[in-house]
């Protein structure tokens, strides 16, 4: 039955201007863990705002997961044979 659980996602950060803010929403976990689906939607909004850096990000209001989520955020080594 998690398949079809949804999830509060929150997610708080800091803009490249230097601008506070933060963004929720309700999100199907769809046989996902909850910080695979708090990275997509941290993506997402790396797409609409400028330099996005987040500092917090929590899962029903109760549980921190920013570490988790800051797993998934790393940048691959290029392992390019030239």
């Amino acid at each position: 039955m998690d398949y079809y659980r949804s999830v509060l996602i929150r997610i708080e950060y800091i803009s490249g201007l230097g601008v506070k803010g933060e963004n929720s929403g309700i999100f199907p976990l769809r046989g996902r863990r909850p910080e695979e689906v708090a990275f997509d939607f941290l993506r997402q909004l790396r797409k609409e705002l400028y330099k996005l850096e987040m500092f917090r990000v929590t899962l029903e209001d109760t549980e921190d997961i920013t570490d988790k989520v800051r797993q998934l955020d790393v940048i691959p080594t290029d392992n390019l044979p030239f």
